[in-house]
This record gives structure tokens, sequence and C-alpha cells, in this order.
């Protein structure tokens, strides 16, 4: 349990750290930080990938997305809604969108407890129950004090309950699934590279 908080915590400080870290880029703009993002993980996923030895997973996908197009382009569609919320990411605080982006992912657990509830037939136990609640004060509470709603917002809400959605319909693993993200993104990042 110690270790699990202890990574729980670890990653919410590297979140914070790579969402500061794309305003002090410049002059890259945050297409191009993105882009970066992409070109670099490529090969950290590479490394990553052998030390787990899972290969094997995204050879087997990778002949399923020859075969099956219809699998291929739910790939695709994966891939395209994981890119935009990883351009988001790192376009808000270079434009001064880091709060409204901040606020959607305030609002992200609800409308993933909604759409479980919905789509899934989950149901919440009463202390499950109880979090939603003091979740929804605290989002309310943030709505009172910023008073905006914006399209930044909605789409970081929004956006990411039917990726990880079509994630779980697909039901490749995390790691592959990711490795396909990346690379189905490969081509489009670097012809915006090219281009600067």
């Amino acid at each position: 349990m110690k270790q699990g908080v202890a990574l729980s915590v670890s990653a919410s400080f590297l979140f914070a750290v790579v969402y500061y870290y794309a305003t002090i880029l410049q002059p890259l703009s945050g297409t191009e930080v993105f882009a970066w993002r992409i070109v670099l993980g490529v090969p950290a996923l590479a490394i990553l990938i052998t030390q787990l030895n899972a290969w094997s997973e995204v050879k087997a996908v990778s002949k399923r997305l020859v075969s099956d197009v219809r699998f291929f382009l739910m790939m695709l569609l994966c891939a395209i809604l994981f890119g935009i919320q990883m351009w988001l990411f790192v376009w808000a605080p270079v434009h001064d969108k880091a709060l409204d982006v901040s606020l959607g992912y305030f609002l992200l657990p609800l409308t993933m407890v909604v759409a479980g509830r919905l789509v899934y037939k989950e149901k919440l136990s009463w202390p499950q129950i109880i979090a939603v609640v003091f979740a929804v004060i605290g989002v309310l509470h943030e709505f009172g004090r910023s008073y905006s709603f914006s399209w930044a917002t909605a789409l970081v809400a929004f956006g990411y309950p039917p990726y990880f959605m079509l994630r779980r319909y697909l039901r490749v693993g995390a790691l592959t699934s990711l490795w396909f993200d990346f690379t189905f993104l490969l081509a489009p990042v670097l012809y915006v590279l090219l281009q600067q």
C-alpha cells in the first residue's frame, strides 16, 4: 500500500512538473512541445516495452491492425482522441488556459462516474456516493470561483470518457495501446516539426 501511495504522489508531482514545463520552453509553441513529447515518447516506450518483454502483444495487435479494418479504424480513433488530450495538456499553459483545463480535470472523475453508471450500469457503494457528493461540492465551489466553463474545460471533462471506453472495448493492454497511440501520432507530429 505504501508503494502505491508513493507512486500515486510521484505521478501527481510529475503531472504538475510536465504541465509547468511547457511554459518555460519558449519560443516553442504548445503544438511544438506536444510534437516533441510524442517524438521523444516513442523511444522511451520502446525501452519500457523491451524491459517488460511486451513486444509479443505489440506484434499480435500489429497483425490484427493489418487484417481487421474496423479494428484499425478504432485504434486510429483512439490515437486521435488521445492526441487531442495530449496536445491540449501542453497547449493550455502556454496560452493562458491552464485554469480552464485544470477545471476539466477536476470535473473528469464525475463524468467518468456518470459514464460508468449509464454505459456499464455500475453501482456505487455508500462510501463512493459520499465521495462523489464531496467531489460535486468541490467542483461547484471551483465553478463559483472561476465563473467559467470553456471549450477547454469541456474537452477534458467530456473528451476522456470516450477514449477510455474505446480502450476498454478494444481490450488491448494499456502499454500496448499507448504504444499505438504514440506511433499513430508520430507521422503527423513529424510533419508539424518539419514545417517549423
